[in-house]
């Protein structure tokens, strides 16, 4: 499972523009890499996840279009899951009708 944009910058689809920015700067400065010398590669990772997740959340128009996205991502993820879970019963149930016959 992945993880949204939402989750990453802990804010919700209601969020105001100015709320989705306080969060972007405190989590920002909190795993900026020059304040993780130690490990600075999962600073890194961690920072451009930050900044990937605010440059698709930072507008109310933005955050509409990556909605959209989402949505569209959970219906085909929803159909696939549905699709394999039938495709197992006919599979079972054709095993069952060759042992019969």
């Amino acid at each position: 499972m992945t993880t949204s944009y939402y989750e990453i910058l802990r804010v919700t689809p209601s969020s105001s523009d100015e709320d989705v920015k306080r969060a972007y700067k405190f989590l920002a400065k909190k795993h900026h890499p020059d304040m993780h010398p130690q490990n600075r590669r999962l600073a890194e990772l961690r920072f451009r996840a930050i900044h990937e997740a605010y440059t698709n959340l930072q507008t109310r128009e933005k955050r509409a279009t990556y909605n959209q996205q989402l949505r569209r991502l959970r219906a085909r993820n929803d159909n696939s899951a549905n699709k394999s879970l039938f495709g197992a019963f006919g599979r079972l149930f054709k095993t069952s009708q060759r042992r019969r016959g």
